[in-house]
């Protein structure tokens, strides 16, 4: 689809990159520039194709890696990326971020983790942690 407010390109294999390309307005939200940026999004999120033979390891593998991350951190993870993106605001993104910072540091996770550290060593605490990943 043409779009008159951002520009796609693909600069590497399975990487879509989409640019604001309003620069007279310093890339102002208006509706233009709103719906060409939502619909540019949905149509990259539909385009990661996996061949059918695979999808079903694709699938359990993604699971499996979000179902090593603990609820507390993905529920902030999922709030300040969605906040984030409704405001489309830097300044507000990074107080955000500086909350999320805060009440992620004190999910059960994280002081598991860094009990962990504490305990073993940051060299074991993070080979244990990563070797979920392969």
């Amino acid at each position: 689809m043409d779009y008159t407010t951002v520009l796609i390109d693909e600069p590497a294999p399975a990487v879509r990159r989409i640019t604001l390309n309003r620069p007279e307005k310093r890339n102002a939200l208006n509706q233009t520039l709103q719906h060409d940026l939502t619909d540019a999004v949905r149509a990259a999120e539909r385009s990661n194709a996996v061949p059918a033979d695979t999808l079903d390891d694709h699938v359990l593998g993604l699971a499996e890696h979000v179902a090593t991350i603990g609820h507390d951190l993905l529920v902030h993870n999922k709030r300040i990326v969605n906040l984030g993106v409704e405001l489309m605001g830097r300044s507000v993104m990074q107080t955000l971020a500086g909350i999320h910072d805060a009440l992620a540091h004190q999910a059960p996770e994280a002081l598991e983790y860094s009990q962990q550290i504490r305990e073993k060593g940051v060299r074991t605490a993070v080979a244990e942690r990563d070797a979920k990943f392969g």
